[in-house]
């Protein structure tokens, strides 16, 4: 299993993407849909209805395709 590539808050090594994440969410996560070869316009109306929906979905199948492992914490 892999981890993920970038930290919480290492934003400033690409600020191209920590502006649009800041203000326009549903770009961000129409662009991150089409990278997973995922319909990136229903994603992104999605995300204008629930906007946790989309997020979660994504990471699921970012998770899937590179073999990154969930982290369970103890309760």
């Amino acid at each position: 299993m892999t981890e993920w590539d970038q930290d919480l808050f290492r934003c400033w090594e690409n600020p191209m993407i920590c502006i649009c994440g800041t203000f326009c969410d549903c770009c961000l996560k129409y662009q991150n849909a089409l990278s997973l070869g995922k319909p990136g316009l229903t994603y992104c109306i999605l995300s204008c209805v629930l906007p946790c929906l989309p997020t979660l979905l994504l990471r699921r199948e970012a998770r899937e395709l590179y073999g990154i492992e969930v982290i369970h914490f103890p309760v």
